[in-house]
């Protein structure tokens, strides 16, 4: 599925929270589940690497990466994934309704180009 760009997914400093039901059937090098690039600085994606989930969120050369240390995801079966930034700019990441990652970092989503 595609959906057209939108600065309605720029989310500045911002509370925010995505979500996706997922029901992985191989174990491949890196799935994207959801993603947007703007240009090479300036992106983010919520992606399966082998057996595990990990979210990138990269603008204007910073960068916040969750990574899920186990294998958190299960092939076959329907798993709900999430990531949350809160107003203290906590970001966690989700499978299932437990967190599995989580860092604290005030990075900016919002890419220059956009403001």
């Amino acid at each position: 599925m595609t959906i057209p760009d939108s600065e309605d997914w720029d989310w500045g400093t911002s509370p925010f929270y995505m979500s996706a039901w997922i029901k992985p059937e191989s174990k491949t090098i890196t799935t994207p589940i959801i993603a947007r690039q703007i240009d090479g600085s300036n992106y983010w994606y919520m992606a399966l690497v082998f057996d595990h989930l990990r979210t990138t969120f990269a603008y204007e050369g910073n960068l916040v990466v969750l990574d899920s240390a186990t294998s958190d995801i299960t092939l076959g079966e329907w798993q709900h994934l999430a990531l949350t930034r809160s107003a203290s700019n906590v970001w966690g990441l989700y499978v299932n309704g437990e967190r599995v990652a989580t860092e604290t970092n005030a990075l900016v989503a919002t890419p220059a180009a956009s403001t």
